[in-house]
């Protein structure tokens, strides 16, 4: 890990005010957009921003143009009306309140054939920018490129450790309301880097968070979002981030993005999951190290560096969208992080953090 890391647990770090938007109602293999489909009227909410990043096979059966939350018709809130007809569920679905269905298989063999379909069309172009986005054969892992250039503007400069002047391979923090919402073509439709989406989904969970991720005094830090189950995990200077569905004796992930990080800091997708993949569970915990996977999609190798990179960005902007780091708008939803064995809940966190700052006594 870096040396300034260092300097992330040493900082003052001030999260940025104002609630998260509702997750869209996205997933994570969209094709992306070209200018011809671009459609510049406002959009006043995440969910319907979604609605045109993604396709309508998405994680809610909602219609993506339906009031938000706040958007309340007769004084009660759309996710608070039950459906008469609808048929009956499973105890495994989600309640009315959460996500329809976490990524599934059929999403991921989506996102593999999406990239490649699309990659190597670029041609020449009239707009050489728009389509250098949607081509992923012009990603570079190591270079800045139009993605990162697009997605510069949305540095910002809240901790020390992570300046918006590092190269693009390295973490940045993101105004991820500011990005989500933003209606400029070329930015709706480029995606952020993994390593940007996690060090800002952290950071918004909590600064010290972040600041744990970042100590190179912590050999193993995990963080995790119980009931629609998310893990960002670093194991020295190795994360994986992905989503998954807990058997009980194994997790099965749709989504599994292994990055290494350099002395330097810079962050590389190494693997990147073509098909589910499978770690199983023993008394220690999960098995990273012993996992498998299905045969891959499209002949696409997940060891492919501009596959890997590329569905780290996907997953990068799906972390964004669905605002995972949101523990205060559903209670049910649990977001914790453990920095070697210690859990550290970000609700209980955060209400022993105002108490001490209220002076409040036990």
């Amino acid at each position: 890990m870096l040396d300034i890391t260092k300097s992330a647990a040493e900082s003052s770090l001030i999260a940025p005010s104002g609630s998260p938007s509702r997750p869209p109602n996205s997933t994570i293999g969209p094709t992306v957009r070209t200018l011809a489909n671009t459609s510049p009227q406002k959009l006043s909410t995440l969910r319907r921003k979604g609605a045109e990043l993604f396709p309508r096979s998405a994680f809610s059966s909602a219609n993506a143009f339906e009031p938000d939350d706040f958007e309340v018709e007769g004084g009660v809130s759309p996710t608070m009306k039950g459906v008469p007809d609808s048929p009956v569920k499973s105890i495994w679905d989600a309640d009315d309140d959460e996500f329809d269905h976490w990524p599934q298989h059929k999403d991921l063999q989506a996102a593999v054939n999406t990239f490649t379909i699309q990659r190597g069309t670029l041609r020449g172009t009239a707009r050489p920018a728009m389509d250098e986005l949607s081509d992923m054969e012009f990603d570079d892992a190591n270079d800045a490129e139009t993605h990162d250039e697009v997605m510069q503007q949305f540095y910002q400069r809240d901790c020390s450790a992570l300046p918006p002047s590092s190269p693009p391979a390295n973490m940045h923090l993101l105004a991820s309301k500011a990005y989500l919402a933003t209606e400029d073509p070329l930015a709706q439709n480029a995606l952020p880097r993994l390593c940007d989406a996690v060090a800002t989904v952290l950071y918004l969970t909590s600064p010290k968070c972040l600041a744990d991720f970042l100590d190179p005094n912590i050999a193993v830090f995990e963080w995790r979002r119980n009931g629609n189950c998310l893990m960002i995990r670093r194991q020295g200077n190795e994360v994986v981030v992905g989503t998954f569905h807990n058997f009980g004796t194994c997790y099965i992930w749709t989504y599994f993005v292994r990055s290494e990080i350099s002395s330097s800091g810079a962050w590389k997708e190494v693997y990147a999951g073509t098909a589910q993949t499978t770690t199983p569970l023993s008394a220690k915990g999960v098995e990273f190290e012993d996992f498998t996977t299905e045969e891959s999609f499209e002949g696409v190798e997940p060891t492919d560096e501009k596959y890997a990179l590329w569905l780290g960005r996907m997953l990068g902007r799906f972390l964004l969208g669905w605002s995972v780091w949101d523990f205060r708008s559903w209670r049910k939803w649990t977001v914790v992080w453990e920095a070697d064995g210690v859990v550290t809940d970000a609700r209980d966190y955060e209400y022993e953090a105002l108490r001490a700052a209220r002076g409040d006594e036990d």
